[in-house]
C-alpha cells in the first residue's frame, strides 16, 4: 500500500496537528506502508530530519516539498492544493485533511481519505450536498473521524457507516516511560512545591473555554493554575495579568508539556460547552489522551464529545458546563482529597493503554484494506 499524505500548511509547528499528523504517519510508516508526506514550505524544503528532531519520531519515510502559496491569502489551501497536485501520485492513495486537497484529489481521479476531528456540516450546513456528492463518489475511500460525535454527524448526512473509521487520537508510550512526582517535575520547572496546582495546555484563547478557567481561578484564589500555550500577548493573557493565582506560559514542546503535566495536582479541560457547541472547532480535544497518560486527576465538561473517553468519578471529574459555581466546587473538592486523585489517577492509565498511536494506525491499516478490497470487488 502507498499513500501520500498531502498537508496543507507549516510543518513542523507548535500547533497540535503538527504532533497528530506525524504521529500518525510515523506509526503507519512503522506497519512497512509506503508513506510519502507532501508539505508545503516557505523559504527552504523541510526534510524527514526536521520533523524527526522536532517531533521525536524515528520511522522513516518520504518528504516531498512544494512551494507554498501563502501569498495568495484566503486562497492559500486552494493553491496549495493545485500545486500539490503537479506531484506524481498515481499508485498512492491521496490522504488528507484538507477540504480543497481533498476535492482536488477527488477531482484528479485519485483514490482519497479523508480524515477530520470537525463535523463541518454543523458549522456550514450550506455544504451537506457537497460533502454527499464528494462522499458517494466510487474514488472516495473513506472518511477518518476523531470521535464518534462527529462520525454521527456524517452518518446523519447518508454517508454509507461503512466509508466511516471512528479512530480515535492516541499517545506515544516512549514519551511517558520516565514518569515524575509532582514535586520533581515542579523542581525542574521552578513552580512552588507546597501550593495546589492546576494545569492546563492548549491554545490560550476563547474559543478553548479560557473564560471560564479566568472565573473559575477567581474563585479559588490560593490555588495556582498554570495555563501552558501562549503565542501572543492576546486578550486573554492581557485578562490573566490580573491575578495573581495564573501563570501563563508560552508554547512548549510536547516533552516540556509533558513536564508541566506532572506537575499537577489537576489537569483542566475548561468546563464548558462554547468549544464545541459555539465555536465549533474543539471536538474531544487531543490533550484527553495525554492527560490520561500522564496519570493525574482530570476535571472537564460532561459534553457529549468528552464523555467518550471520560467518565465521571471512575477517570475523571466531570461537570455541567458553563456552571461556574459548581466547577469551582468540584475543583477545590478534588484537590482536598488525595484518595480520589489516586484513584482517578490510576484509573485514567488504564483507560488510556489502548489508545497509543500504534493502535490508530493498526486500525486505520485494516480500514483502507477492507475498503480498497470492497471497491475492487464492485
Amino acid at each position: 500500500m502507498n499513500i501520500a499524505y498531502l498537508f496543507h500548511s507549516d510543518l513542523p509547528s507548535p500547533d497540535a496537528v503538527t504532533d497528530q499528523v506525524v504521529k500518525t504517519i510515523d506509526a503507519l510508516a512503522q506497519r512497512k506502508i509506503s508513506i510519502r508526506l507532501v508539505v508545503p514550505y516557505r523559504t527552504h524544503p523541510i526534510t524527514w530530519e526536521q520533523i524527526s528532531n522536532y517531533s521525536k519520531i524515528l520511522n522513516k519515510f518520504q518528504v516531498i516539498n512544494y512551494k507554498d502559496s501563502r501569498r495568495l491569502g484566503p486562497l492559500r489551501d486552494i493553491g496549495n492544493a493545485i500545486r500539490a497536485l503537479r506531484i506524481p501520485l498515481s499508485d498512492h492513495i491521496f490522504y488528507t485533511r484538507n477540504l480543497p486537497m481533498l476535492t482536488a484529489g477527488m477531482l484528479a481521479g485519485y483514490q482519497c481519505v479523508f480524515e477530520t476531528y470537525r463535523p463541518f456540516t454543523d458549522t456550514f450546513p450550506f455544504l451537506k450536498p457537497y460533502f454527499r456528492t464528494l462522499m458517494g463518489q466510487k474514488n472516495f475511500i473513506g472518511a477518518i473521524l476523531h470521535s464518534q460525535y462527529t462520525k454521527n454527524r456524517y452518518e446523519k448526512l447518508g454517508i454509507q457507516s461503512e466509508k466511516l473509521l471512528l479512530a480515535y487520537n492516541g499517545y506515544d508510550p516512549k514519551q511517558f516511560e520516565s514518569p515524575l512526582e509532582p514535586q520533581e517535575a515542579r523542581e525542574q520547572l521552578g513552580l512552588p512545591k507546597e501550593k495546589k496546582i492546576v494545569v492546563y495546555t492548549g491554545r490560550i484563547s476563547e474559543e478553548k473555554g479560557l473564560n471560564e478557567v479566568l472565573s473559575i481561578a477567581s474563585l479559588l484564589p490560593e490555588t495556582l493554575f498554570v495555563l501552558v500555550g501562549s503565542k501572543s500577548n492576546g486578550e486573554m493573557e492581557r485578562r490573566a495579568e490580573k491575578f495573581q493565582n495564573i501563570n501563563i506560559i508560552t508554547w512548549q514542546t510536547l516533552n516540556k508539556i509533558i513536564t508541566f503535566l506532572y506537575a499537577a495536582d489537576v489537569l483542566l479541560i475548561p468546563p464548558c460547552s462554547t468549544p464545541l457547541s459555539q465555536h465549533r472547532k474543539t471536538v474531544l480535544p487531543m490533550k484527553t489522551f495525554t492527560y490520561l497518560a500522564a496519570g493525574r486527576a482530570i476535571l472537564g465538561p460532561e459534553t457529549p464529545d468528552v464523555t467518550e473517553i471520560l467518565k465521571n468519578e471512575k477517570n475523571a471529574i466531570l461537570v455541567k458546563p458553563n456552571d461556574t459555581t459548581a466547577a469551582a466546587n468540584a475543583l477545590s473538592s478534588l484537590l482536598n482529597n488525595q484518595n480520589q486523585r489516586r484513584q482517578l489517577s490510576q484509573n485514567a492509565l488504564n483507560t488510556v493503554a489502548k489508545y497509543t498511536w500504534n493502535e490508530r494506525a493498526k486500525k486505520i491499516h485494516d480500514f483502507l484494506l477492507h475498503r480498497i478490497s470492497s471497491l475492487q470487488q464492485n
